[in-house]
């Protein structure tokens, strides 16, 4: 959804606006400047005030989980857990339809901002400098022995899909998940 939002975003050499409702955007100068003035566009309020300082701790990640799932325990939701390093588990609920069940968490989720503070804790922790993502994997794969010294990024999605049984290590999926080994072994997701 942010995505498609934050297309309608204004960015000039000021600053920005939002896309339409005249609020400021922060002049964000870091290396993910023009990704956060697009997300925070379209963002949720609290998103707004977690991402001003270009940043997202722990505990602003922990609050935006909590949020959501007050938000889901008051739409009677039960055994609501987020897991610290990302996804969780809630209860289904019988009385309500599967499309409904998803819409109500998505829409908590949302609302919290538990979605964007998610997808910037993670990105800022794996990759905080912006690197170029693709070509961090491939050097990863190759670094492991995976791939071929030289290889290119297209070479990375044809190993994935190549049916080696090494797809499935957990060094692969390091390499998938943190390639620039940013992040300790306990707070991989």
């Amino acid at each position: 959804m942010s995505l498609s939002l934050a297309a309608c975003a204004h960015v000039s050499s000021e600053g920005a606006t939002d896309g339409g409702n005249g609020q400021s955007i922060p002049h964000f100068t870091g290396p993910y400047a023009k990704e956060m003035a697009e997300a925070y566009a379209s963002a949720s309020d609290y998103f707004k005030a977690v991402i001003t300082d270009e940043q997202v701790s722990d505990a602003e990640y922990r609050e935006s989980q909590e949020r959501a799932a007050q938000c889901l325990r008051d739409n009677g939701f039960t055994g609501v857990v987020y897991s610290p390093r990302g996804g969780g588990s809630i209860d289904s609920r019988a009385d309500i339809s599967e499309e409904e069940e998803k819409k109500l968490h998505i829409d908590c989720e949302e609302k919290a901002g538990l979605i964007d503070t998610e997808i910037w804790y993670w990105k800022l922790r794996t990759n905080p400098d912006n690197v170029d993502w693709p070509a961090a994997e491939r050097d990863c794969l190759v670094e492991a022995g995976f791939l071929e010294k030289g290889s290119s990024v297209a070479d990375v999605n044809r190993w994935y899909d190549s049916g080696d049984p090494r797809v499935s290590s957990p060094e692969a999926h390091e390499c998938a998940s943190d390639p620039l080994h940013l992040l300790d072994d306990n707070e991989e997701s």
